[in-house]
């Protein structure tokens, strides 16, 4: 049986297509997957710049482009049959030294660059006062590097950037705005997918790269999986090496704050943290936004993320009035004024960095996820109980 990984752009391009051909892409994908009779089969591409990619026929004039490696196979995009041979011709793989993640080249920009770079190259190169050695502990590509010494100027690398992984980029660009090597370690260290050094990293292990770059590769087990992957949104499955690293921690000592402008993710981080801990913790989950409409829009996308019923059940979420008017509520047995006569200002006591009183028994605020338009915090209560006794925080 393959071990297959569906990347991230696969199902957009699957579900532009029309639905017939859409069909026959699923059937024959479903049939690889089973490895049964009327499967397709991976067939070379002659002229390819790296031995290990081939492309699957499935569809009528359209063909997936697979990275393979014995049973391992990542599939990578899917295209009219010239761009899909085009395609598996002008890209490379590998796996990146320092920190182990899959990296895609598009070898083919790069040659053509090649000469332009040579003609434009002066006396004094950029990385010049650099070694070969501290450039290679940084996790730069050996085959790559004769290119990356042509570089004179800081423009060279950004216009680099979009021939590049990310992970070769980030640490070039540090060096060529004059950061140091610790910095540029910093950056490319935070592409990592989890806390933990990733051992001994061999470069001819796909399927192992492949499991450290959960924005590259989803791998599918069998129909219904597959079928999970094809159709759930983007945000569900493929989540970039630091909002991976934060959702998934094992658990955080302190409270932490996530800054991030809009768009970058945030609210996506808290989503997968509340699954996390729904699946994995000991007690319920609450998710804490600031208005009700975003409420509701965070439960319909819980709704969608957590699959089993019994976990999503274990995640409530609300807005920060309604849950302190509820709490008070329970703790007081009837709902307090809010306005008027009777109306109370919040109690002043001690309280904890994370704005908590410190004499109650509650484990509040595990991450803080802060935006410029709103925030969504979301609160791991361990003894709800007691949080009702003492009028909530």
């Amino acid at each position: 049986m393959p071990r297959l990984a569906i990347g991230p752009e696969f199902p957009r391009e699957l579900s532009a297509l029309a639905q017939p051909v859409r069909r026959d892409a699923v059937v024959a994908l479903r049939r690889f997957l089973l490895n049964v009779a009327g499967a397709p089969h991976p067939e070379r591409v002659r002229g390819a710049r790296d031995p290990r990619v081939a492309t699957l026929r499935l569809a009528e004039g359209h063909r997936g482009v697979v990275v393979r490696q014995r049973d391992v196979y990542w599939l990578r995009t899917l295209l009219p049959d010239p761009e899909a041979w085009s395609y598996a011709r002008r890209h490379r793989y590998g796996v990146n030294p320092a920190i182990g993640v899959v990296e895609e080249w598009d070898a083919e920009a790069l040659e053509r660059v090649e000469p332009a770079l040579r003609r434009s190259a002066r006396s004094a190169r950029l990385f010049a006062p650099i070694c070969d050695g501290d450039l290679l502990g940084l996790g730069l590509d050996l085959e790559a590097l004769p290119l990356f010494r042509l570089i004179t100027t800081e423009a060279d690398v950004a216009a680099l950037e979009p021939l590049l992984p990310p992970t070769q980029y980030v640490p070039l660009a540090v060096l060529a705005r004059g950061g140091s090597l610790s910095e540029a370690w910093k950056e490319l260290n935070a592409w990592r997918a989890t806390e933990q050094e990733p051992g001994p990293i061999d470069p001819e292990d796909l399927y192992a790269a492949l499991r450290r770059s959960p924005d590259r590769a989803a791998f599918v087990s069998d129909k219904v999986a597959l079928d999970r992957v094809l159709e759930a949104p983007g945000w569900c499955t493929f989540l970039y090496p630091p909002q991976h690293r934060l959702a998934r921690a094992a658990r955080f000592e302190h409270p932490v704050l996530v800054v991030g402008g809009a768009g970058t993710g945030k609210t996506v981080v808290a989503l997968h943290r509340a699954a996390h801990l729904a699946a994995r913790g000991a007690g319920p989950v609450l998710l804490v936004t600031f208005s009700q409409s975003l409420a509701d829009e965070l439960s319909a996308k819980l709704d969608l993320l957590i699959e089993d019923e019994v976990v999503r059940k274990r995640v409530e979420v609300d807005n920060a009035e309604r849950l302190a008017v509820r709490i008070v509520a329970g703790a007081e047995g009837r709902r307090p004024p809010l306005v008027g006569p009777g109306a109370r200002s919040w109690p002043s006591s001690p309280r904890t960095r994370s704005g908590c009183c410190r004499s109650r028994q509650v484990i509040c605020s595990t991450m803080w996820i802060r935006g410029a338009s709103r925030t969504v915090t979301w609160l791991w209560t361990r003894h709800r109980t007691s949080a009702r006794r003492s009028g909530g925080c």
